[in-house]
């Protein structure tokens, strides 16, 4: 409404890809889990905090807890939420780790969410998904959310962009985001 001759055009694409394409300069600008580490030729700004929902099924010995930390889930199956790229999509497995040096029981990785919650509504583990992809949830009956309560366990969506590129409608979207007119909730 502010800027009426500006198109946005939205793509939804598998995360290695948008990266890529926000690099060579195919996408203005990206929303992200995560980045493939430090890049001099991007810039990023935070968008939104989610907190980190365990996903359990109803019959879970900890599915009636109002929340858990990440020690409740020591001895648990994990079905690994990532990104195509090939890392946990928001850094939330490496927080299992424990100070004793036990790697958290990861015995599946996939890229999608649906196919995660499939398995956990099947017994076969539990996850850790960011609260706000939670929210539009099908089939809520077979599965159960507890929050997973500390100081660490955030997740953030990002903006990226590349620092050169100089375009009009890029300038003027950070701008109003930046000012909070904004809302991705």
């Amino acid at each position: 409404r502010i800027y009426p001759n500006i198109f946005i055009s939205c793509y939804r694409r598998e995360e290695k890809e948008l990266q890529t394409g926000v690099k060579k300069g195919t996408y203005d600008l990206i929303f992200t889990w995560n980045t493939d580490g430090e890049d001099d030729t991007l810039d990023s700004m935070e968008v939104e905090k989610s907190g980190l929902s365990v996903v359990l099924y109803p019959s879970h010995p900890l599915a009636n807890r109002s929340a858990l930390l990440r020690e409740n889930l020591k001895e648990e199956k994990l079905l690994c939420y990532m990104s195509d790229n090939g890392m946990p999509s928001d850094g939330s497995y490496q927080l299992l780790d424990t100070k004793s040096g036990d790697d958290p029981d990861i015995i599946f990785y996939s890229s999608d969410v649906e196919s995660i919650l499939m398995m956990v509504a099947a017994e076969e583990g539990i996850s850790l998904i960011p609260t706000a992809l939670l929210k539009d949830v099908p089939n809520p009956e077979h599965l159960v959310f507890v929050p997973l309560r500390s100081e660490q366990e955030e997740s953030s969506v990002k903006a990226v962009w590349r620092k050169e590129n100089e375009s009009f409608a890029l300038k003027q979207f950070l701008l109003v985001m930046g000012k909070g007119i904004l809302h991705f909730t």
